[in-house]
C-alpha cells in the first residue's frame, strides 16, 4: 500500500473507514481532482487523506486552502453524499414534517366528522320527540249509578200498579224476580231493597 509523506506540523489522524464510506470518498476525490500516483504501481489513485480534509473543511464552513487543486463541493453535495450512506430506514426531516401534517389533517377531519354526526343525532332526536303525539288518556270508567226505584215508579215501568206489584212482592223474592223480569222492557229482574220516605224501594238484580 502506498503512503503519503507530508512535511507538516499538523496533527495526523488515523481512522479506519467503513467500506461504503471509502467508496463514496474515493468517488468524490476522483470527481474533484484529488488524486495522486502510486509510487509502486504508478497508477492514479484517490488522495483519501486530502479528500477527508476538504470534506470536513466544507462541512464546517471554513475556506479552502489555496494550494489544494480542484473545486471543493458545497455543503448540499456533502449532505447528499451523507444521505446516500445512511440506512434507508432513517426518516428524513421532510418525511417527518409530512407525516406530522398528515396526522394533524386526519385528526381535524375526524373531529369534524364526529361533530357532524353528533349534530345530526341531536336533530333527529328533536324531530322524533316533536313527532311523538301524546297518547290520549283513556277516560276514567264511569262509576255505575245504582238504579233504584220506588214502588210507584217501578209499577209504571212494569206497566202495572202498586197494589199488584205489592201482591207479587209478598210471594217471595224468587217469584217477584221472575214476574218483574217478564214485565220489564229491558228484561231486568227486580228485588226489594228496603223502605225510604215511607215507600218501598226496588233495585235490579245483577
Amino acid at each position: 500500500m502506498d503512503y503519503e509523506i507530508m512535511g507538516t506540523k499538523n496533527k495526523a489522524v488515523t481512522a479506519y473507514l467503513p467500506a461504503d464510506i471509502e467508496i463514496r470518498l474515493a468517488e468524490y476525490c476522483l470527481e474533484h481532482g484529488l488524486s495522486r500516483q502510486g509510487k509502486k504501481s504508478g497508477k492514479e489513485k484517490p488522495a483519501l487523506g486530502t479528500g477527508i480534509i476538504e470534506v470536513l473543511r466544507t462541512f464546517f464552513g471554513t475556506e479552502m486552502n489555496g494550494n489544494v487543486a480542484g473545486t471543493v463541493i458545497d455543503k448540499k453535495e456533502i449532505q447528499k453524499i451523507i444521505s446516500k450512506t445512511l440506512p434507508s430506514n432513517v426518516p428524513t426531516e421532510d418525511w417527518v414534517k409530512a407525516e406530522i401534517q398528515q396526522a394533524i389533517a386526519a385528526l381535524k377531519s375526524e373531529l369534524a366528522t364526529d361533530e357532524t354526526v353528533t349534530e345530526e343525532k341531536t336533530d333527529n332526536t328533536d324531530k322524533s320527540e316533536a313527532d311523538v303525539t301524546p297518547e290520549a288518556s283513556e277516560p276514567a270508567p264511569k262509576a255505575e249509578t245504582k238504579l233504584i226505584l220506588n214502588q210507584a215508579d217501578l209499577s209504571r215501568r212494569l206497566s202495572s200498579n202498586p197494589s199488584t206489584l205489592s201482591r207479587h212482592q209478598k210471594k217471595g223474592e224468587s217469584h217477584f224476580a221472575q214476574w218483574s223480569k217478564a214485565k220489564d222492557p229491558e228484561k231486568l229482574a227486580w228485588q226489594f231493597d228496603g223502605i225510604k220516605n215511607n215507600s218501598k224501594m226496588f233495585t235490579p238484580i245483577k
